[in-house]
């Protein structure tokens, strides 16, 4: 199972971020802009959502029809965001429709984010969002409700590239030590559990963590199988990557 995700806007007017986070939520996209209009509550999201510890991705749509309009975009979208970068874990995506022209556009708008600092920068056509080297980052589903959350949600399921960036903003686990964990049958599942103890900090701490007794706290809170904890184990700095995330998870 994936992790669960948010898109809000200020059409979710004023939202609860803490109870967002305990009713399950782990990373939450937040919009930014609309063509050349500004979402009047992205600031106060990001805010509320850096705070509760859940971690933060921004979005675009674009509305540009050609590439003046497009290069505009980019730029009005990195002047909004760029003040709050720092509270960025995931990476910003435009939002376009399926027609070639528009994609065209929509990629036009990644390499000027892109080139403006960020690492990199996702495409959606609304249903699946996949970052620039067409990797899956997340998935759309229907809007619906939290539970303990006044209001609707448009909902989302992350993949193995949002538990890796989760992981790494919050551990110093390596990306060789991830690569290992990700090449397993059960790889992108482990990431995904091993990302959410660590957004959902629920962990109470041990008086006595060692490796012996921290392997089957991590195994339980995270509803991993023997077999898939054995795999992390196996790993040559396993006492590292599993004090790592026991420590991430800490409440």
């Amino acid at each position: 199972m994936p992790l669960l995700g948010i898109e809000v806007s200020k059409y979710n007017g004023n939202i609860e971020h803490t109870a967002v986070k305990k009713a399950g939520v782990r990373f939450a996209v937040i919009n930014a802009s609309t063509g050349m209009r500004a979402d009047t509550r992205f600031a106060q999201n990001v805010d509320g959502f850096a705070k509760a510890g859940v971690p933060i991705g921004v979005c675009h749509t674009i509305t540009a029809k050609g590439v003046h309009e497009a290069l505009e975009e980019a730029h009005f979208f990195t002047d909004i965001i760029m003040p709050h970068r720092g509270k960025f874990t995931l990476p910003p995506v435009c939002y376009t429709d399926a027609e070639p022209s528009s994609q065209h556009l929509a990629r036009i708008f990644v390499k000027y984010v892109v080139d403006s600092g960020f690492d990199t920068c996702g495409i959606s056509d609304g249903a699946d969002t996949f970052l620039d080297d067409e990797k899956m980052l997340h998935t759309h589903t229907r809007h619906g409700q939290l539970v303990g959350v006044i209001g609707e949600f448009a909902c989302a399921f992350g993949y193995a590239p949002i538990s890796r960036r989760i992981i790494k903003s919050r551990t110093d686990i390596t990306d060789d030590e991830l690569d290992y964990i990700e090449r397993y049958e059960r790889g992108e599942y482990v990431l995904a559990r091993l990302a959410d103890v660590t957004v959902a900090r629920s962990i109470n701490a041990l008086k006595n963590p060692s490796y012996e007794r921290i392997v089957p706290l991590l195994r339980v809170c995270c509803k991993l199988s023997n077999e898939d904890m054995a795999h992390v184990c196996t790993h040559p700095y396993a006492e590292e990557v599993i004090h790592e995330i026991y420590t991430a998870a800490v409440r």
